[in-house]
């Protein structure tokens, strides 16, 4: 029991920066209001009612289940609800799920332990972030978990049933959760045509292989069409995959990975692609030619490196254990036994998840990164704006959130529902170009800014308008002069 403690604490390491994350990214606003929506109405929207420039537009609500469960945390215990959930769903990843997986595989505690400690502070905050992805991550280890199991030992009629079942509860969530479920199905038939090339390769016949991975891999597709979409979710998330948007809000979610600008980063990614390398006799050869897929598609398309890094973890525990294992003395086997069965009683999972709601509950709400228009929200609350009101993205994701339709936003996070060439307008405008036009062209009569956007500083030399508001983070400013 003590060796259990002892051992979540040692994750304080891990689980005390995850709460600077949370709220990294605006998206979380909006995804709460949609899920209240949700809850409120018993039925998804069809339809856009909260920005101005999308009303009324035809909608898909791809990821509801994410959204639900945010607005059930919310509804709880208000943002707050929302961070606890956040991290404790990462610290289980991390800290159980992970952590456990590579010991079971025979990997050094120590090795396993700081496999995970890399994994996160290699993707953090941007895996700390609430956002449907979150869902995704921990449904990527599951699936990687039971196609991995039944490659090293092929399951009899009983365990097949239990992986298949398993399967398509993944797909299911996963569908539900995030756009991201199309690399379930491509993961699986991965394992499916290394088992077919085996099949042809190898001297021994391994038609039961391939039939399983075959079954797993249409269970996984069938299962990942009970959606409220049926198929057309899947063209939605084929079309998402494929095009990368030439309007630069979106195209920043496809955006390459800029080496430049990551320095140790990428140092770390490529010591994790080279570590999976160096263990290929450890591992499968389907989990390696994962490892290599996912890292060359996390290069063309960042924010994929972060489900390169969580594939990656066990061959990276296999790795350094095997430079541990050049070092291993009595004293050390007795404490890597210790750690071994802390680590899988009864009491460990229970510990780490108390430690991780202790660790969301006293942290505070907004601890860095891009702060919400809180305090402006409340300005515009006791003062509503008398007409069309402009808005950073970023900002209308917490107006979305504030004020539930009320008032309607300028532009919000939600890229899919505005029109490339609004959003290609949008960015030169907050970039401070041909500002005058386009707020002439939409009739706005005030407009909440960013301090530290270029527009801020040409909206507050204008003659035609006056500062409203101000604070640290935001401004406020209301057209004087009422000629079009």
């Amino acid at each position: 029991m003590a060796t259990a403690l002892l051992l979540a604490l040692a994750w304080l390491v891990v689980i005390l920066p995850m709460p600077k994350g949370v709220f990294w990214q605006s998206d979380t606003f909006w995804l709460i209001e949609i899920g209240r929506n949700i809850l409120q109405h018993h039925r998804l929207p069809t339809v856009d009612i909260y920005s101005a420039n999308s009303l009324n537009s035809p909608w898909m609500v791809y990821q509801w289940l994410s959204e639900v469960i945010f607005a059930l945390a919310h509804n709880g215990l208000a943002l707050k609800g929302v961070e606890i959930v956040v991290v404790v769903t990462l610290t289980y990843l991390l800290s159980v799920l992970m952590f456990r997986y590579m010991i079971t595989e025979g990997c050094n505690p120590i090795a396993s332990f700081v496999t995970t400690v890399i994994v996160f502070h290699a993707t953090h905050p941007e895996i700390s972030s609430a956002r449907p992805q979150l869902f995704s991550y921990v449904c990527l280890f599951l699936l990687y978990g039971i196609l991995d199991k039944a490659w090293k030992s092929p399951p009899d009629r009983q365990s097949l049933g239990s992986a298949v079942l398993k399967t398509a509860a993944i797909a299911i969530v996963w569908t539900n959760c995030h756009v991201s479920f199309p690399l379930g199905a491509c993961v699986a038939g991965l394992y499916a045509s290394s088992a077919a090339a085996s099949a042809l390769l190898s001297k021994q016949q391994n038609a039961g292989r391939l039939l399983t991975f075959g079954l797993i891999t249409i269970v996984f597709i069938l299962a990942s069409m009970v959606n409220p979409y049926g198929i057309e979710l899947w063209k939605f998330a084929l079309h998402v995959s494929a095009v990368t948007p030439a309007h630069g809000a979106a195209a920043y979610e496809w955006r390459p990975l800029d080496w430049s600008a990551l320095g140790v980063y990428a140092a770390v990614y490529c010591l994790m692609l080279l570590s999976a390398l160096a263990a290929w006799k450890r591992i499968t050869t389907p989990a390696l030619l994962l490892v290599v897929g996912l890292f060359a598609a996390g290069c063309l398309h960042a924010r994929l490196m972060i489900y390169f890094c969580i594939v990656a973890a066990p061959a990276v525990g296999q790795a350094l254990t095997m430079a541990f294992s050049r070092h291993a003395d009595a004293p050390t086997e007795r404490i890597k036994a210790a750690i071994v069965e802390a680590a899988t009683s009864r009491l460990y999972p229970v510990a780490i998840l108390v430690l991780a709601i202790l660790v969301a509950w006293l942290s505070p709400l907004y601890p860095g990164f891009a702060l919400p228009p809180v305090q402006a929200a409340e300005f515009l609350r006791v003062n509503p704006p008398a007409g069309n009101l402009f808005c950073s993205a970023h900002a209308g994701s917490y107006l979305i959130y504030r004020f539930r339709s009320s008032i309607k936003v300028f532009v919000d996070p939600r890229v899919d529902l505005y029109d490339p060439a609004f959003m290609d307008t949008y960015l030169k405008v907050i970039q401070g170009r041909d500002w005058e036009e386009t707020f002439a062209k939409y009739r706005i009569a005030e407009a909440l800014v960013p301090n530290d956007s270029p527009l801020k500083d040409l909206v507050a030399l204008s003659p035609r308008w006056k500062s409203l508001y101000r604070d640290d983070a935001f401004s406020i400013f209301v057209k004087t002069d009422k000629s079009p």
